[in-house]
């Protein structure tokens, strides 16, 4: 007898504490863009495999080669990588995907990278199809003057308020390897706010961070129709090492770590898992007298 299995998931952690938060990276001032699409219906074998590592430091004398240490005032340093593969093999597939990167600027609601992707299989046989995706968002910085990267003039008002050091690594995917059923995913990341375009006297330049840094992940199977069941395996992740300071100064003052992964394997009827991360400057630090 066959045993449908049903889940469905929502997960969203919210980093909004006294002084606390990614600062994100302030936007380069040469900016690039990449957006494809790409639409597959064959009866054989079909694959699909992309690759992503993204790296940026807002250092304006320095390089990626001086990312260790980082100095001590209003530096940060972004690294963000992406990666899928999929392949169907004997049997029906069908297979939709769109992409798109943008290195510029964001706001609210906007991402830096994201990707939707539709695909069902139905196997002939041995037919299977596999496919798995991940995304990591690993971001450090050192405190940054409130009044250049906060715009609400009652968060960052005065010379003595700063948005205080971090250290956070986020990592979210799923994959599957189902015989029949169809799989629906969306991922996306922002990391990089507008550069503050009034003086700051640095050298290099500091984030508007207000938008916040975010990950937002969404993975759906079902059947190849709403009377049948998928079959086979699915698996989604979330992983988060954050670490804080407070006030004007490199101590560390909050270390979390989050694990959590959902699978099921069978006859499937619903497979849902959405996975959230907000982490935004909300109050600065104050240095101390």
């Amino acid at each position: 007898m066959r045993k449908n299995l049903v889940f469905s998931f929502l997960v969203c952690i919210a980093l909004a504490a006294l002084a606390a938060a990614d600062s994100g990276m302030p936007q380069a001032q040469e900016t690039q863009g990449f957006s494809t699409l790409t639409s597959v219906k064959i009866l054989g074998l079909t694959s699909e495999s992309d690759s992503l590592v993204w790296q940026e430091v807002n250092c304006g004398i320095c390089g990626l080669q001086d990312i260790t240490p980082l100095f001590s005032f209003a530096h940060a340093y972004y690294v963000s990588s992406y990666r899928e593969d999929t392949l169907a093999d004997q049997g029906l597939a069908t297979y939709t995907k769109t992409t798109a990167l943008d290195t510029s600027a964001k706001v609210a609601n906007q991402y830096n990278l994201e990707t939707t992707r539709v695909a069902s299989f139905v196997g002939s046989g041995t037919g299977r199809m596999t496919s798995s995706e991940d995304l990591l968002l690993d971001g450090a910085g050192t405190f940054f003057p409130a009044e250049f990267t906060i715009t609400c003039p009652f968060g960052s008002a005065g010379l003595e308020l700063y948005s205080p050091t971090f250290c956070n690594v986020l990592e979210t995917g799923s994959s599957i390897d189902l015989v029949s059923g169809s799989l629906a995913t969306r991922i996306g990341e922002r990391h990089v706010m507008a550069a503050n375009s009034e003086p700051t006297g640095e050298e290099w330049p500091v984030p508007v961070s207000d938008p916040g840094v975010a990950i937002d992940s969404d993975v759906r199977v079902t059947g190849v129709d709403a009377s049948t069941p998928a079959l086979g395996s699915a698996t989604a992740f979330l992983n988060a090492h954050i670490q804080e300071g407070r006030t004007f100064c490199e101590e560390k003052s909050l270390d979390l770590t989050w694990s959590e992964r959902t699978s099921a394997s069978g006859s499937i009827s619903l497979f849902q898992k959405t996975m959230q991360y907000r982490s935004r400057i909300t109050e600065p630090g104050v240095a101390p007298g």
